[in-house]
This record gives C-alpha cells, structure tokens and sequence, in this order.
C-alpha cells in the first residue's frame, strides 16, 4: 500500500512540475511576443523641416505674444505657446500634425480630485476676458462676430477669433473657454503639411 501511496505521489508531483513548467514557458513566451511585437509596432513620425521652418517663422510673434501674456489670477499656463512636433494619437493611433496652442487650467482643480463641473468657474471666466483683452492690446483684432457662449458655457465653448498681420500673411488666433480651462489655438492661410509616418 505504501508503494502504491509513493507511486501516486510520484505521479502528482511529475504532473505538478510539468504544469509549472509548462507555466513558465507559456509565461516567457507571451513576454518575448509582447516584447518583439512592440518593437516594430510603434509607428514613427518624420517631420518635413521646411514646413516646420515655416510654421516656425510666421508663427513666431504670436508665440511670442503668448508667452509674454502674465497667467491671470487662479489660471496657470500649462506650458509655453509653440509649434508642437509631428506625433501619433495615442487616443486612436492617427497622425497628428503640426499645431501651435498655449492653454491655461484653472489652479482650483489643477492638483485637486477630478470633479464635474456644470458651469464655468469664476476665475476662468475673468482669466479669459484678461487674456483676450491683453492680446487686443498687443494689437490683435477681434473679428468674432456673433460669440458661440450658451447660458451656462457649457454645451459649447465660448470662443474668440483674433487676427494680426505678419508680413503677407494674416495669422489667426482662437481662443477658447471650457468650465475649467482655456486654449489658444493659432492658424495661418496655406499652413503646409508637415508630418508623414515613416516608411
């Protein structure tokens, strides 16, 4: 009887150590595909620099006004106005093109929980009234027309059309506000296309 228990034993333990080995294997298997697969699945960008000079040059004295532009009270600029690189959508794997914003989130929820908002906050509404007055004041010209702002702000952003001469070309400024932040989004006639995915 004893024999037959070391035998079953024997028998479960083989069984057992197959299992986990098979295990491991299977494990390092799906690591190295991952791993294989992820290096050649990744789509590189290539930048036209020409285009990029371009968008770069007439482009620049809006940055400019942009960057010089104080961060209203409670709005803290994200980053510095400029002309963002060629990149792929991580949202859904297009390719995203050459673009030139600066935005502005409200301090109050910068750092805080994430919490819904059904209005926009006081300190964006005066932020953004501040920076549209300041660009005006650097000579840009609001040609708006009728403003896109519903009764709370919300359903549709409230927005503002600026534009301003650089040499022949007339430069475009949006400028949009949301419950919580604000984005400044510049445009240019005859803007070139300068990004393609990499053969």
């Amino acid at each position: 009887m004893s024999q037959l228990l070391k035998a079953v034993g024997m028998i479960v333990l083989s069984v057992v150590s197959v299992f986990v080995a098979l295990t491991v294997v299977a494990t390092v298997l799906v690591a190295f595909a991952n791993y294989s697969g992820s290096s050649r699945d990744p789509q590189t960008t290539v930048t036209d620099e020409e285009a990029l000079s371009t968008w770069k040059m007439t482009l620049a004295p809006a940055l400019d006004d942009l960057n010089s532009l104080q961060d209203p009270p409670k709005v803290l600029s994200d980053e510095p106005a400029r002309v963002t690189p060629c990149a792929i959508d991580e949202s859904d794997g297009s390719l995203a093109q050459l673009d030139a914003w600066k935005s502005w989130t409200a301090e109050a929820v910068r750092d805080g929980p994430a919490r819904s908002l059904d209005a926009v906050l006081p300190e964006i509404r005066s932020g953004y009234s501040e920076i549209v007055k300041a660009m005006v004041a650097r000579g840009w010209t609001d040609e708006t027309g009728v403003r896109a702002e519903t009764e709370n702000g919300v359903t549709e952003p409230v927005m503002t059309t600026l534009t301003r001469a650089n040499g022949d070309v007339r430069v475009r400024l949006r400028i949009d506000m949301y419950t919580d932040w604000i984005i400044a989004g510049l445009k240019f006639p005859g803007a070139p296309r300068g990004c393609r995915l990499a053969d």
